[in-house]
């Protein structure tokens, strides 16, 4: 979890994130969906900034 990542962290976790085959959502980098997702964990690396000042 990112908490308030700087636009370079944010570069950073984006391209650690594509380079593992992640897939970007709404604040969240989501590993790829698998076929029995329900059976299996995904990962993911989540940032949050909305709240930051």
């Amino acid at each position: 979890i990112l908490s308030c990542p700087s636009p370079e962290e944010l570069e950073i976790a984006r391209g650690l994130a594509a380079e593992a085959g992640f897939i970007e959502g709404p604040q969240v980098f989501w590993s790829p969906p698998k076929k029995s997702v329900q059976q299996k964990p995904r990962y993911g690396i989540v940032y949050y900034s909305a709240l930051c000042s």
